[in-house]
Parts: C-alpha cells; structure tokens; sequence
C-alpha cells in the first residue's frame, strides 16, 4: 500500500486518488466517467503489488474493475459479474458487488 495515497470511490461511479503530501482541495487524481463504473463505488482494495500502485474496485453495477493509479485514464483489467455466461457479448442477471476481499493468494472474490 502507498502510505502516500488514499484511494476512494463516488456515489456516481468514478474513482480516484488523494495525495496526502499535497494540499489541496481537489483529488489527485480521478477516473473518466466514461471508463468507470456506472453506478455507485462499494468497495476498494489495495493489492499487494510491488510498487504499490494498485487497487481493485466494486460497484453495484457489477463489475468488478482494477486499476494503476499512475495512468487512471484506462483500467487495467474488469470483470462483469454474472448469473450467467454473456450471450453474444451481452450479459444477463448482473450482480451488483456490495464488498471485496482479496486474498494474496487466491485473487479476488
């Protein structure tokens, strides 16, 4: 984890990241909207990376989403999470995540 930073997530799907080091009124960084969630953010994670510079996301819009906060203008990986495999790219019954844990060893869940 970066001592540094402090990662957070918006009631309208965006995350971002405040820099403790630097006085300001406004994050440090944030995500675009049109790569974020698209409903509110439930739950973030830092992982245990070696620059530790990443952290995962969850949102009621069921995706699950993991990011690089050293470029938030693309995420590095998602995952829709489902009651059913997509069926010509689309996705049916979508279940909103309401919390993460993540576990070294295993990934997330």
């Amino acid at each position: 984890k970066s001592v540094e930073h402090i990662a957070f997530g918006c009631y309208i799907g965006l995350v971002g990241l405040w820099d403790h080091r630097e006085y300001r009124s406004k994050p440090a960084l944030l995500s675009p909207i049109e790569i974020s969630h698209h409903e509110p953010v439930t739950d973030i994670r830092w992982l245990s990376s070696k620059g530790g510079n990443e952290f995962v996301s969850s949102s009621t819009d069921g995706q699950v989403i993991w990011w690089d906060f050293r470029d938030l203008s693309k995420h590095s990986d998602s995952l829709v999470v489902s009651e059913l495999a997509p069926v010509n790219g689309k996705y049916d019954r979508i279940v909103g995540c309401t919390s993460l844990e993540y576990v070294a060893d295993y990934g997330v869940s």
